[in-house]
């Protein structure tokens, strides 16, 4: 049972790495160090509260809920990584990411391209 538990965190630890590429991409390194730091503090605090009323299973969701803000609503805060918010909310729910796709392109194309 834990371990079924534990591999959703694996989707939103999926998510921050893919953002740590979008945040060095875009010159936004310092969000990675204060979303890091907020979702330490979150896990510290729920796990806290949550490991001695659920022992186990109170430290795999406390973590959980760390991951789900530290890596998917962090971005949704601020107007610079609103758009990457945007994308992954597309991506968790199986919108149309096509469009995102071909901004993202374009994107890297003006990086690499310098144009």
């Amino acid at each position: 049972m834990i371990l079924s538990e534990f591999s959703v965190i694996s989707l939103f630890y999926g998510l921050g790495l893919a953002s740590s590429k979008w945040y060095l991409i875009h010159g936004l390194q310092v969000y990675t160090l204060w979303r890091n730091l907020l979702g330490a503090v979150a896990n510290i605090g729920l796990n806290i509260i949550l490991i001695p009323s659920f022992g186990l299973h109170g430290a795999v969701y406390g973590t959980l809920i760390s991951f789900i803000i530290a890596n998917y609503l962090f971005d949704a805060i601020n107007k610079k990584t609103r758009p990457l918010f945007l994308l992954k909310t597309r991506s968790l729910f199986f919108l149309d990411t096509r469009k995102d796709t071909i901004f993202m392109k374009r994107q890297l194309k003006v990086i690499f391209n310098g144009k």
